[in-house]
This record gives structure tokens, sequence and C-alpha cells, in this order.
């Protein structure tokens, strides 16, 4: 849209110029029969004079209104490649902590399978002691000795 009404603008501005120039160069001994378009010319232009006007200030307008539309445009794409940054960088601190979790997870994991075989071994030693027979002094002295 703005790329065709920039070329309806470009070629009413040189349809002006060109009439103009026409009355600029106009040379009155050679053409005193023209002097009745010449003056019919000179009062066009001066009618369009305010028109001209009025155009060029709704452009000045519409290229303000164009320049505040990408200004505030940029502010906002810069305001989210702000947010995304912060997020990437949020992130990156979350994922050491997940990451640091997940070796404790680990770690909890193994140290309960190592619960689970000294608690079957305390409860056989516990089971032996009831029993107060030979395997019972055994017993009592591997648990004193941890």
């Amino acid at each position: 849209i703005c790329f065709e009404l920039f070329g309806t603008i470009k070629s009413f501005a040189q349809n002006v110029a060109e009439v103009s120039d026409a009355i600029a160069n106009f040379k009155l001994g050679s053409m005193i029969g023209r002097v009745r378009d010449l003056v019919a010319d000179v009062f066009r232009c001066l009618r369009l004079s305010d028109l001209i006007r009025s155009f060029a200030l709704a452009i000045k307008k519409l290229i303000q209104w164009i320049i505040s539309l990408f200004t505030s445009v940029s502010n906002k794409l810069s305001n989210i490649w702000g947010a995304l940054a912060h997020a990437k960088d949020c992130l990156m601190e979350v994922i050491e902590h997940v990451l640091e979790s997940m070796q404790l997870c680990e770690n909890v994991k193994d140290k309960s399978i190592s619960l689970m075989g000294t608690c079957d071994e305390v409860k056989g030693h516990l089971g032996n002691i009831t029993k107060l027979n030979a395997e019972s002094y055994k017993s009592i002295t591997d648990l004193a000795d941890g």
C-alpha cells in the first residue's frame, strides 16, 4: 500500500513540476496566441497550490505516523527480545539446579539400596539373636562391629 501510495505521490509531484516548468519557460514573444492557455495554466496552478499544500501536509502526517508505528513496533520487539534473553538466562540457571537435583536423586537411590541391604542384614542378625544359639553370638559381635 505504501509503495503504491508513494508512487502516486511522486507522479502527482512530477506533474506539478512539469506545469511549473512550462510556465517558467514560457516565451511570450513566440507564442502570443497561447497567452490565454498560459493564463489558464497559471490560474490552475494557483488553485492547485492549496491542494498541493494540503496534500504535502497530509503526506507529512502519514510519514510521521509510519515513523511512529515503526518506533512503537521496534520498542515492543526490543522488549520481547529482552524478555526472551531473561527467560533464557532463567532457564540456564534452573537447568543447573535440575541437573544437580537429578544427581542428588541418583545418590539417594544408591543410598536407599544400600540401606535396604543393611536392614536385611540387621533383620537377619536380630532373628539370630532371638534364637539364642551359636549364631546368636556371631550376630551380636557383627552388630557391635557395625
